[in-house]
């Protein structure tokens, strides 16, 4: 066997590194670093489940009292590691709970929309991964904000016309 698929079994033994990094780091897809990992496997050399805590980390992200960042620093994973948690989950029918109390998700997304400088595209998406919302549900809510007339840039966009 290779001397580098040595190397990537010692990085899969670290669960703070993804395969995208592994791969990165030799000039190879994270698709073949799961092929080496399954190889490994296969010979019956022993490499750690890398989502073992995967449903433990689910079930600290269902309470609404646990911040990403406590999150993170418990389970040692980085941010995007933490939302491609989040989102597979998601995907396979998790629900987890706002992380904003009802009455104050409109203020708050009204509030980050409007701080927002950058280009428009993109804002409700930055803004529904910002709160743990689902990026439509944000996209309702821009809209029921720009009908009240609650957007800095319609009031900008109303006051050059007049």
């Amino acid at each position: 066997m290779k001397n580098r698929n040595y190397i990537i079994l010692r990085m899969l033994q670290k669960p703070s590194i993804t395969y995208s990094q592994i791969g990165k780091r030799f000039g190879i897809t994270r698709e073949r670093v799961r092929q080496i990992r399954q190889e490994f496997i296969k010979r019956g050399i022993s490499v750690p489940n890398r989502y073992k805590d995967r449903t433990d980390v689910i079930e600290a992200l269902k309470n609404a009292r646990l911040s990403n960042k406590q999150i993170s620093k418990t389970f040692k994973l980085t941010e995007p590691q933490l939302e491609h948690i989040r989102s597979a989950a998601k995907n396979k029918g998790h629900k987890f709970p706002c992380r904003w109390p009802k009455p104050t998700v409109m203020l708050k997304i009204i509030e980050l929309f409007n701080n927002d400088n950058g280009p428009k595209h993109g804002r409700c998406l930055k803004i529904s991964k910002k709160l743990g919302l689902s990026q439509q549900n944000v996209i309702n809510r821009v809209g029921q904000a720009r009908r009240k007339g609650l957007l800095k840039e319609d009031r900008n966009e109303q006051g050059q016309t007049m």
